[in-house]
């Protein structure tokens, strides 16, 4: 939504106006969802098989492996959905100011407001320095630790205020 007014008042040119957006961005993202073989030769159950170059040179023949299914890694990835939101706020507020026939004097004001990006699914993720995790075998620490910068408690990642985690 965007809005813009304008009025001359005497020897001044005055415009004020906005923008209010709300972003909206959804995506599916598939990251080598099939999976994939991969041969390198070496492995523990490679036949080993080399072969002569014409310059002398020998290179492991990796299509035996392939033929008897003896991958020596395999990858794949997965699917993942983000909808990620956004809102901004933006106004300002200027004036030409007509001193003399010759000289204007122009200046204003701006103010922007942009959230940080969000995902409406909660899958984004967040990196929190000084929080302890539960899988790591270090201890946790007794005393409160702080969590990290949040915006206002949600896991959006940005940079409002911090806050303090208690601990049981």
């Amino acid at each position: 939504m965007v809005g813009q007014f304008q009025q001359n008042i005497g020897r001044h040119d005055l415009k004020f106006g906005g923008d209010i957006r709300y972003q909206r961005f959804d995506q599916t993202l598939y990251f080598d969802i099939s999976g994939q073989y991969f041969y390198f030769g070496g492995g523990t159950n490679d036949p080993d098989l080399e072969v002569t170059q014409p310059d002398g040179s020998t290179v492991q023949n990796l299509f035996p492996n392939y033929l008897l299914g003896l991958p020596d890694e395999y990858g794949q990835g997965s699917a993942q959905e983000e909808l990620v939101r956004s809102k901004a706020v933006y106004l300002y507020a200027q004036d030409s100011w007509k001193l003399k026939p010759n000289v204007t004097l122009n200046y204003g004001l701006r103010w922007e407001l942009t959230t940080p990006l969000a995902d409406a699914g909660k899958k984004v993720q967040t990196f929190r320095p000084g929080r302890c995790r539960r899988f790591i075998l270090a201890r946790c620490p007794r005393k409160p630790a702080w969590t990290g910068l949040q915006h206002g408690g949600s896991d959006s990642g940005g940079v409002s205020r911090a806050r303090r985690q208690r601990r049981a």
